[in-house]
């Protein structure tokens, strides 16, 4: 195992597909980024009181459930 694993890493081909399969760095990726993490967080920071009364108030309106005791959790 240990000298098959010596011959892939001396192997160029191997090498050369190693390569091609690493991702490269470009603006889809990037703005995925963006817009997965920092967006909503900039979405908390300036909504954060109406996200707060919104949730209170349907709390106060939803039945009771599971995802009403979830929600009523986290304000």
């Amino acid at each position: 195992m240990k000298r098959r694993l010596e011959n892939l890493k001396n192997n160029p081909e191997f090498q050369e597909k190693l390569q091609e399969m690493k991702p490269k760095r470009n603006i889809w990726g990037v703005l995925g980024v963006v817009l997965f993490f920092f967006v909503p967080e900039v979405i908390n920071v300036l909504w954060y009181k109406e996200i707060t009364a919104w949730i209170t108030e349907l709390i106060q309106r939803a039945p009771k459930t599971p995802v009403s005791d979830l929600l009523e959790w986290s304000t």
